[in-house]
């Protein structure tokens, strides 16, 4: 009878093991679906829109203050969107999935002005470029989506 008793007690205990590993993997998501939704907000605002568009139609002057700030501001929010994934909080997988083109054309078309800024500050948006390495390094085709402009050049 105690043999049986503690056959029950094992898979009872297996069974709690699982389930609190799945519990662990919903919430993970949760946390995922948590911190991407105010990033994709705030990502897909007119503003950031605007400043994702001339960056990419190569239509920004680094000489303009409101220029350099709207660049800034699309590098820093695209920079802390990768730190989530290099802090596995959200995985690149789901990253790519939500944001396939914003990495590689912010990546491809700030590069310059990217490099430039490190001179100054050696670890500026290094996240995003670990994100970009990781997505090439996953196999993924080097292929960046259309680009209307050119890359962006560092400042005078």
């Amino acid at each position: 009878m105690s043999a049986v008793l503690a056959i029950i007690a094992t898979i009872i205990s297996i069974f709690a093991v699982l389930i609190s590993l799945q519990q662990a993997v919903v919430a993970k998501r949760a946390t995922a679906v948590s911190a991407l939704t105010p990033f994709f907000e705030t990502w897909h605002s007119p503003p950031l829109k605007e400043a994702r568009r001339r960056l990419y139609a190569g239509d920004l002057n680094l000489r303009n203050s409101a220029d350099e700030v709207a660049l800034r501001e699309v590098i820093d929010r695209l920079d802390f969107l990768a730190s989530l994934v290099c802090g596995q909080i959200v995985s690149a997988r789901v990253v790519m999935s939500m944001f396939p083109h914003s990495p590689l054309n912010v990546w491809n078309t700030a590069k310059p002005f990217i490099l430039s800024e490190r001179e100054i500050s050696p670890r500026y948006a290094e996240n995003i470029e670990a994100l970009v390495e990781r997505h090439y390094a996953s196999g993924a085709s080097r292929t960046v989506f259309a680009l209307p402009g050119r890359a962006l050049r560092p400042r005078p």
